[in-house]
């Protein structure tokens, strides 16, 4: 299933949770595993964004960040254009560099970004 940032939440919520929030080096090297068994070439949205606050990286429910995990560079809010027109990278993927973080336009749709969910 290939879906932006907002869609990949709607699909967490109908599972029960809601994306994947990442609150230690522990628990991003267990979301790269499992996220490498199911497609080693894939990222995976993340319950993170800077939407409200261009640099100010919240949680889904609006909380400060107790951990990043950005790649080298990284929150940049440079978009290459590869899965969307949009100038804006306000969204988080994790895996983007060897288990690291990268920030994408929220509307990117693009077939090597799954989604990680997480329940309550």
């Amino acid at each position: 299933m290939h879906v932006d940032w907002t869609a990949a939440r709607g699909v967490c919520a109908l599972l029960g949770g809601d994306l994947a929030i990442v609150d230690d080096a522990g628990e991003n090297d267990f979301l790269v595993t499992a996220g490498n068994a199911v497609d080693p070439a894939a990222a995976w949205w993340l319950g993170v964004s800077d939407a409200a606050a261009e640099g100010d990286w919240r949680t889904v429910q609006g909380a400060s960040l107790g951990y990043t995990a950005f790649c080298g560079g990284e929150p940049n809010n440079a978009h290459g254009g590869e899965c969307s027109t949009s100038s804006e990278e306000d969204c988080g993927v994790l895996d983007w560099c060897a288990g690291g973080w990268n920030d994408l336009p929220c509307d990117c749709v693009w077939s090597q970004i799954g989604i990680a969910c997480e329940g309550p």
